[in-house]
């Protein structure tokens, strides 16, 4: 099940990257002063910090909406795999697990279940969503 998910977790992982880069590349700016060009060579008149750093931001959310574009559309295969999966229990189980991302402790209090049946459901939902999903 992790190999049939993996490029999602690869893309929501490397969405968070970015999404962290792009915090600590906001919080940078805070720390920018205004640049005295007076006792600077000329060349080095294209070199303003605030525009490189403005053009990496730019660069870092066009990477993020490409990659949310990217989820959406994985996100939407899967919910279309899981939907063949009959039982309603079991799709629950995988959609919060694999595309929401849930940990235990949450999947617990939305499904009103114990730890020990959400592993019980998830180790069977996995089989049936393989079986339901083998010839395709």
């Amino acid at each position: 099940m992790k190999e049939h998910f993996r490029e999602y977790n690869d893309i929501c992982s490397r969405i968070k990257e970015l999404e962290n880069k792009l915090y600590e590349l906001k919080l940078s700016m805070y720390s920018v002063t205004g640049i005295s060009y007076d006792k600077i060579p000329s060349e080095s008149h294209d070199k303003d910090i605030i525009l490189m750093q403005i053009a990496e931001i730019d660069e870092v959310n066009a990477e993020i909406m490409q990659l949310n574009i990217q989820k959406q559309t994985l996100y939407n295969k899967h919910l279309t795999e899981i939907a063949k999966v009959p039982d309603e229990r079991y799709r629950t189980i995988l959609r919060c697990w694999y595309l929401l991302k849930m940990d235990v402790a949450s999947i617990e209090n939305t499904m009103h279940i114990s730890r020990q049946h959400v592993y019980k459901l998830k180790k069977q939902a996995d089989s049936e969503f393989m079986r339901q999903n083998a010839t395709n």
